[in-house]
C-alpha cells in the first residue's frame, strides 16, 4: 500500500527539522552564542534589504535617464 504525504506532513518535517537545526546550534553554540549568531543573521539579512532597495532605485533612475535621453536625442 502508498502512503501519499499531505501538505501538513510537509509541514511537520519542516517543524522537526528547524527544532533539530535549532538544538544543534544551541548545543553547538550555546545561548549567548546562538543569540550573536541570530543577532548577526537579522544584521546580515537588513543588509541584504536595503541593497535590493537600493538596486530597486538604480534601476529606476536608470530607466528615467534613458527616456530623457530618448527624448533629447528625437527632439535633436
Amino acid at each position: 500500500m502508498t502512503h501519499s504525504r499531505s501538505s501538513s506532513d510537509d509541514s511537520l518535517d519542516f517543524e522537526k527539522a528547524f527544532d533539530k537545526e535549532h538544538q544543534l546550534l544551541l548545543e553547538t553554540l550555546g545561548e549567548g552564542g546562538l543569540r550573536r549568531y541570530r543577532e548577526a543573521y537579522e544584521r546580515l539579512y537588513k543588509q541584504l534589504q536595503n541593497s535590493r532597495a537600493n538596486e530597486r532605485q538604480l534601476q529606476e533612475e536608470r530607466e528615467r535617464l534613458r527616456a530623457t535621453q530618448a527624448r533629447v536625442m528625437t527632439a535633436g
